[in-house]
């Protein structure tokens, strides 16, 4: 094992990386011909097992030279690149090529900063302006729990050993023994724990160790920028290698730097040009090739989401065909299509729930007297507006936008939920939208099955419908367990009589009237039409007994038998609120068929509904008596003797004086009420 510093080698560097085309300096900077093996290059620096690995300088015969770090003979760490024409890149390289801060610096004394991704810069330490950000809209922006919200690199588990941590394996399960005495080619063997442990020991050994430190954020959420970040944080040791400080290009800023570089106005360009929507413009950059589709300003603001809110279809789908990143997040952790979503639902979209009610105070139904005066042609704009972007929400969840990427709270899926979107919820979890996501601590920690189930009207039954299709804990309880809601607000409003109440508490008051003769409409449909599947005569006398059912005892050889007929588990609640707890039910007195709470329920539902009903059963089950016993009289006139003729006619005088008695009575109690 050859261990060494300050040797010359001409040992080739790989190919395909910005140091093997440094020697062909084309239009763009890093860009030329592929250096094959034994083409002249030259080294001089620290080796390790006879590869390149350390500090060191390489020479190219075009007069380019590369001073910096390598790592098993790659581009690996701090360096700068200088090329023959004066021009010069100081940065953050990993597998020979450009991987986070750095400057390209020209001979007219122009650079291009930022955060780079091999030869295009990735993210611009300037501002755009008009940059979509969550700031402007407050109503959202209460989501975020800036405690929860934030992310870091561990260092407690240091990254240099990150790799080989995650190998489950041990090296005399992969090489046999003595394997690198006739190869070291690392680019094709399987690196091991212990080697790569060993290589980081050296590469490091000379690194100074820093002061106890902060955990380091993590800026953007997007997994490429995390990685980004990662390597940086695992080069941290040796920024001060650096000529420029790393930390003003993490930040986004640029006052110390020389005019922007060609890179850096064209990426700006393309931002401001996808925003206005001109396609030419943006297409022609692009062409250029000095711009990356993907690129973002200071606050991590794509040109593909200054596209999405401006719904310039054309262009988002022009800048998603050149490679741009659907799932990009700002800085805030917004994604294009979360911004669409921010746009497309405002806060007077969402409807009043009971689940939110400590949180938010909705004026439901209500229309401001301004209302009146907006004219046809702006509603008519308007609409037109929402439509496309609807339309742009579409198309971005067709090329594979992901409605769990966004960082920031609240999920779209509650978006959808809360303005009662049924369709567009419907969309979202075809989509793969999680339903087990939930709101902050500090909002309940509601999911939407929560909301979903208190949102009022058909829609909330329709997206209820959809979640308990999705939601994987139908039983998740919110955390608001403990907290008060206000009773003496909720008790004046129940307990005053309503001309007393104010303005805005008789709208409360009426709201939820309406919601709860809504629920009671549904529930009394829905019970109707599940008790139309069971025996009608077993469910009328299963309701007329209102208790269990008699056993009935039948006697056998060597003992009795015990035999128990199972009463029909009717639905008990009153027909008229809805309610079946804390209260007593009390049967109708002619049909017994329903149930009702109090005196005035019983009053307001006979004269809404029930009179027909009973008056119905109350026909259809005399009917079937009267039926009856005309079968049972026929029979006798079959069977009888002359002398019992006229016993039956006067049973049957009888029983038709009963049955005008029974109805009477039935016409009498109508009357009373």
């Amino acid at each position: 094992m050859a261990v060494g510093a300050g040797r010359v080698s001409s040992l080739p560097v790989a190919e395909g990386g910005e140091a093997a085309r440094a020697a062909g300096c084309g239009s763009c900077p890093g860009q030329g011909l592929s250096r094959g093996p034994w083409a002249g290059e030259k080294y001089v620096g620290q080796f390790y097992v006879d590869q390149r690995h350390g500090k060191g300088i390489c020479y190219w015969p075009d007069g380019s030279k590369f001073t910096g770090a390598l790592y098993l003979g790659h581009l690996e760490g701090y360096g700068t690149l200088e090329w023959k024409d004066g021009r010069k890149f100081q940065g953050l390289y990993k597998t020979d090529e450009r991987f986070g801060p750095g400057i390209e610096s020209y001979p007219d004394g122009c650079q291009d900063v930022g955060l780079w991704l091999r030869n295009h810069l990735i993210k611009l330490c300037t501002e755009v302006p008009g940059y979509f950000s969550l700031l402007d809209y407050p109503a959202h922006y209460r989501y975020i729990d800036d405690s929860s919200q934030k992310k870091y690199i561990s260092v407690e588990e240091d990254p240099f050993l990150r790799d080989y941590k995650h190998l489950p394996f041990d090296d005399k399960d992969i090489f046999p023994e003595g394997v690198f005495a006739y190869s070291r080619n690392t680019d094709h063997l399987t690196l091991t724990r212990s080697f790569l442990e060993e290589c980081d020991a050296w590469y490091f050994q000379n690194t100074p160790k820093l002061p106890e430190e902060d955990p380091w954020p993590v800026a953007n959420v997007t997994p490429l920028l995390v990685r980004m970040q990662m390597h940086v944080y695992k080069h941290r040791r040796c920024q001060g290698e650096f000529t420029s400080d790393v930390n003003l290009i993490l930040s986004g800023s640029r006052s110390t730097y020389g005019p922007p570089g060609p890179r850096e106005l064209a990426s700006e360009q393309l931002i401001q040009k996808a925003a206005r929507g001109d396609y030419d413009g943006v297409y022609a950059v692009l062409r250029n090739g000095l711009a990356h589709p993907d690129i973002a300003d200071k606050h991590g603001y794509t040109a593909l989401a200054a596209a999405a809110v401006h719904s310039h279809n054309d262009v988002v789908n022009l800048l998603l065909d050149s490679g741009a990143d659907v799932n990009k997040c700002s800085d805030e952790g917004l994604s294009a299509l979360s911004m669409c979503f921010i746009l497309f639902y405002p806060e007077e979209s969402f409807k009043g729930n009971i689940a939110e009610r400590r949180f938010h105070s909705y004026k439901w139904n209500e229309q401001s007297e301004s209302s009146e005066t907006v004219s046809v042609a702006e509603d008519i704009i308007s609409d037109s507006r929402r439509q496309k972007r609807w339309e742009t929400i579409q198309l971005l969840l067709r090329r594979g936008a992901d409605p769990n990427a966004p960082w920031v709270p609240p999920h779209l899926l509650f978006f959808a939920v809360k303005a009662a979107d049924a369709e567009a919820v419907k969309l979202l979890l075809e989509r793969g939208a999680r339903a087990d996501v939930r709101l902050p601590p500090k909002l309940g920690g509601l999911t939407p099955l929560h909301i979903a189930a208190s949102v009022p009207g058909e829609e909330g039954v329709r997206i209820t419908r959809y979640l308990l299709h999705s939601a994987p804990d139908l039983n998740a309880r919110a955390e608001d367990g403990n907290e008060t809601y206000g009773p003496d607000k909720d008790r004046r409003i129940a307990h005053t009589p309503y001309h007393i109440l104010s303005a805005s508490e008789q709208e409360l008051f009426q709201t939820r009237q309406s919601l709860l003769e809504h629920i009671t409409a549904k529930l009394r449909e829905r019970v109707i039409l599940k008790e139309k599947e069971w025996d009608q005569e077993e469910l009328r006398r299963s309701k007329k007994l209102g208790s269990a059912v008699p056993t009935r005892v039948s006697k056998k050889r060597g003992g009795s038998h015990r035999v128990e007929e199972v009463r029909l588990p009717f639905f008990k609640y009153c027909y008229q609120c809805g309610r079946s707890v804390s209260v007593q039910l009390s049967p109708c007195t002619r049909c017994h068929q329903v149930f009702t709470c109090s005196e005035t329920c019983r009053k307001k539902s006979w004269n809404e509904r029930h009179r027909q009903e009973c008056l119905g059963l109350l026909e259809k089950s005399t009917g079937g008596a009267a039926q009856r016993a005309s079968g049972a009289g026929c029979k006798k006139n079959v069977t009888g003797k002359k002398g019992e003729n006229g016993r039956e006619g006067k049973d049957e005088r009888r029983g038709g004086r009963r049955s005008k008695v029974g109805i009477g009575g039935q016409e009498h109690h109508g009357k009373n009420d």
